[in-house]
């Protein structure tokens, strides 16, 4: 019996169902990229430090609402907002009327006092801010 090698060209693979092997005939296919139906079969809950920044993003998140008395920002109107936001993998600050970010406060004194109170679970949700 022959062997064959068949060198599969990067990011395709034989279509078994289309190729026929007796008459010498092999199609190949591209490899379709798999995405996750839900949270189990995603990489990122295998990875512990997502976990970690998801799990401190939804902390901020809550606690950012009760800094700001549970009133939402309305990003519609021209009034300032002061946010805390993520600039080259380092945690600064600033205003905006229009920018929408996560973490926005009401006035520059909610966001000074988030920002004291809560820099080290910033840090852990970086990745995901």
């Amino acid at each position: 019996m022959k062997q064959l090698n068949i060198e599969v060209p990067e990011g395709y693979e034989i279509d078994i169902v289309k190729s026929d092997l007796k008459a010498g005939g092999i199609v190949f296919k591209v490899v379709e990229t798999k995405y996750p139906n839900n949270w189990v079969e995603s990489e990122i809950n295998s990875n512990r430090e997502y976990a970690e920044a998801a799990l401190a993003l939804c902390q901020l998140i809550r606690l950012r609402d009760i800094y700001n008395d549970c009133i939402p920002i309305d990003w519609k109107d021209n009034a300032s907002k002061y946010l805390i936001k993520i600039d080259f993998d380092k945690i600064s600050y600033s205003s905006t009327e229009c920018s929408s970010r996560v973490l926005a406060f009401h006035d520059i004194g909610q966001r000074s006092l988030f920002l004291k109170n809560f820099r080290s679970l910033i840090i852990i949700a970086i990745p995901l801010l």
